[in-house]
């Protein structure tokens, strides 16, 4: 069958178009690039290096993903979809400062793993942590679990210091392993200020052996086996209205509060005033200073108090009117005797019938009525 004219013409000129093609993709090493014009041919050549070029065309990167950042001294085209990701963030910020910034955090994870480098920057984008990346050159990406975990605790980006000690730290005393190191940061400044964490990673200054304890409840048992180094209870309270010997005795406000009704029920029943609160929290620098084993003392935690009936030596509290009541109500508002003598087998520790310790009303009544002390049920 004859080919008409026209069928003619359109095959030889749909040739010329594809061979016009081939060869202007052959010989054109830009013509791959989307958005690319003589203009921008031009850009190009202007402002990018022989190896930006290079990598342009094997990459095949759109000219609108990186033509407005191409014009600064500093840009460097592999670092394009930093910019991008910077401008995302910071829409306002000088365009040269922020190719700065880029440029610098690209450069350290590239240091790290120049293949992963880019998903790192994404990983410090999402958990916001890339302006502290920035700031600080001792932040090691490796730790940024801990970094994670540790944050919070700080009101500056002094944590990131503070992390790197606490690591070394633990791992001087073997503890490496990446998700007990992250467990105990997060456990540790939840309850300790970073200050008192650094004292209670320090260790006992009195019992080598003692275990530090990164976090513990209210059943918490101190003694020379146990160390919380300078520990601050949250919430403490100055106490008022209630006898006290002296004005300045602080505690827990849960344990306050359950001491200002004890004490209300004492008077009712009593009809006089007789229980004196002798001793209540101190801290760890007070119990420094009074020559006492700070860190292993559970007067540091805001929970422990010591009683007398007025005009009675407080060791003799279980025979007066006082101590009686209280061996059958105190676990009522949560406090329970804490060195029974007829448990001196298991708490190690002599009776003493002065000192109390408030673990909470369900707590203290099972101890109540199942006849256990604290080293039975705590930690």
């Amino acid at each position: 069958m004859k080919l008409k004219r026209w069928h003619v013409f359109f095959i030889a000129g749909m040739a010329f178009l594809l061979s016009y093609y081939l060869l202007n993709t052959k010989y054109d090493r830009f013509a791959r690039i989307e958005g690319i014009d003589n203009d921008r041919r031009a850009l190009i050549e202007n402002y990018l290096s022989e190896e930006e070029q290079e990598y342009l065309i094997l990459k095949a990167i759109p000219m609108e993903s990186f033509e407005k950042y191409m014009r600064d001294d500093a840009f460097y085209l592999p670092h394009y979809l930093y910019y991008r990701q910077y401008d995302a963030l910071y829409p306002d910020e000088e365009l040269s400062l922020m190719i700065a910034k880029a440029n610098q955090v690209a450069d350290r994870l590239e240091k790290i793993d120049e293949n992963d480098a880019y998903r790192y920057f994404l990983r410090l984008i999402d958990v916001d942590l890339l302006s502290d990346f920035e700031k600080n050159m001792d932040f090691k990406y490796t730790y940024l679990p801990y970094y994670q975990v540790s944050k919070n605790a700080y009101t500056s980006d002094r944590y990131v210091s503070d992390v790197n000690e606490f690591v070394d730290t633990l791992a001087s005393i073997g503890i490496t392993g990446m998700r007990q190191v992250t467990q105990i940061l997060k456990d540790g400044l939840a309850i300790y200020s970073p200050e008192a964490f650094k004292v209670l990673l320090s260790g006992s200054p009195y019992y080598e052996d003692a275990q530090r304890l990164y976090t513990f409840d209210d059943l918490v048992v101190l003694n020379e086996k146990t160390y919380i180094g300078s520990y601050t209870p949250d919430q403490l309270v100055l106490m008022k209205e209630i006898h006290r010997l002296y004005f300045h005795m602080y505690l827990r406000e849960d344990a306050y509060e359950a001491l200002k009704n004890m004490e209300k029920a004492v008077y009712d029943d009593l009809g006089v005033h007789k229980m004196i609160v002798l001793q209540a929290y101190q801290g760890y620098g007070q119990l420094l200073k009074n020559g006492e084993y700070a860190g292993h003392d559970e007067f540091q935690l805001g929970t422990s108090i010591s009683l007398k009936e007025d005009g009675i030596d407080p060791n003799l509290l279980q025979d007066s009117d006082v101590g009686r009541w209280l061996s059958e109500h105190a676990h009522e508002y949560g406090y329970i005797l804490r060195y029974p003598s007829d448990k001196e087998a298991i708490t190690g520790h002599p009776g003493i019938a002065h000192i109390y310790r408030y673990v909470g009303v369900e707590q203290a009544t099972y101890m109540y009525e199942n006849h256990l002390c604290l080293e039975e049920v705590g930690q």
